[in-house]
């Protein structure tokens, strides 16, 4: 008799919270779905330099001296200029929040090309600092920091970065973290503290420069470069490799201007062979398995003209931080979270335009001023980096 009713309060257990494993099982991809569909509805009309609140929740602080400021609520807009940091939260399938923010910036495109705009699409754990000089387009150089390792399904990306750059404008250059980045392409960013910044080029290509060396990072690759504890980059970049199929598959946002084929990983003969070229120096394009070179910037050997400002102060500024009277717009969070920090923004060598001449005199000002070398003789590669471990989980 008591074996029965074990069984019978067993059964009736599972009856009641069987429905709740399913819903909550459930709650990811209908998350995932709902965001887009807010990012893609909400935010069409976004604006050259204006940032777009897609989706729950976020913290958002803007500049000192900003008064009328509201960026509290899904379909808000926000001038990229006026704002100081966003930190958006990750998953929580309870609260049905994951934060989204669609960010339409000018970066270092000509004001004649006003309908064409770089995208930055940011989901998840992440935390993004204009650190931006005085003469600089806004986030043409900042901070960032996001989650590694927490989609809760398949559907969901890992939190981070997605930039975008329109089709036929040339590269488009920022400076992340104290490195420069020249693209063509759409390439997908996730940085932690003490670690590195990982970054996965899914179409077209990309050339990431630090400390001095410069790797290609083509679709179907990633490389990352190490950071210290305050996220700048605190060594050379890794060479290429190919990326994690897994990481990136989910990456496909009706948000982006234009719809993207993700690349497949490169294999080891081909990975191989832009070893080779980096140590021979020849262009990382126009044969093969390689993109075609009006595709690639001229930092690898392609034909894609970069625009690094000549100016130090374009960039990173050298003092930086949080004002003491500026707080926190709690965006349905109570919990009060501290504005980004933002001292710590000095940024990577300045580097001589001339190919054959670099100056590696430093002034923190993450300045880069267009072509160099490969550093294919470089085979440091940063491996201590982390780059060879993609999961994170």
């Amino acid at each position: 008799m008591i074996k029965q009713m074990r069984a019978v309060a067993f059964l009736f257990a599972m009856l009641c919270i069987g429905p709740m494993v399913l819903a909550q099982s459930g709650a990811c991809p209908e998350i995932v779905r709902t965001a887009q569909q807010a990012a893609d509805q909400q935010c069409v009309n976004t604006g050259r330099n204006q940032a777009c609140y897609a989706n729950v929740n976020l913290n958002a602080v803007p500049q000192p001296g900003i008064a009328d400021f509201n960026f509290s609520q899904v379909g808000d807009l926000a001038d990229v200029g006026a704002i100081q940091s966003l930190r958006l939260n990750g998953m929580n399938q309870e609260t049905q929040e994951w934060g989204v923010v669609v960010m339409k910036l000018q970066a270092n495109l000509p004001n004649s090309l006003p309908g064409q705009n770089v995208t930055f699409l940011l989901f998840g754990d992440v935390e993004i600092t204009n650190a931006a000089g005085e003469n600089a387009a806004p986030m043409q150089a900042f901070i960032l920091r996001t989650g590694l390792g927490d989609s809760q399904c398949e559907e969901a990306p890992q939190s981070g970065l997605l930039v975008q750059t329109p089709k036929g404008v040339g590269a488009i250059n920022f400076n992340v973290n104290g490195v420069e980045v020249a693209m063509g392409s759409t390439v997908y960013f996730q940085a932690q503290a003490g670690d590195s910044m990982k970054v996965r080029t899914i179409e077209g290509a990309a050339a990431l420069k630090a400390q001095n060396r410069t790797v290609p990072v083509i679709a179907g690759t990633q490389a990352s470069v190490p950071l210290d504890d305050d996220l700048m980059a605190d060594g050379e970049p890794s060479d290429p490799e190919a990326y994690d199929m897994e990481i990136v598959e989910s990456l496909e946002f009706d948000s982006l201007e234009r719809d993207i084929e993700i690349a497949d990983p490169l294999d080891e003969d081909e990975i191989a062979d832009i070893l080779k070229r980096m140590e021979s120096g020849e262009p990382i394009c126009g044969e093969d398995f390689l993109p075609s070179c009006d595709e690639v910037p001229v930092e690898i050997g392609g034909e894609l003209e970069s625009a690094f400002p000549e100016d130090d102060d374009e960039l990173i500024e050298p003092e930086s931080s949080t004002d003491e009277d500026n707080t926190d717009i709690d965006t349905e969070n109570d919990e009060g979270d501290p504005a980004v920090d933002t001292e710590n923004n000095e940024g990577s060598d300045d580097i001589d335009t001339e190919p054959e001449s670099e100056d590696t005199s430093s002034d923190d000002s993450g300045d880069d001023d267009g072509n160099q070398d490969q550093g294919g003789s470089d085979d440091s590669g940063g491996d201590d980096s982390g780059g060879g471990d993609d999961d994170g989980e």
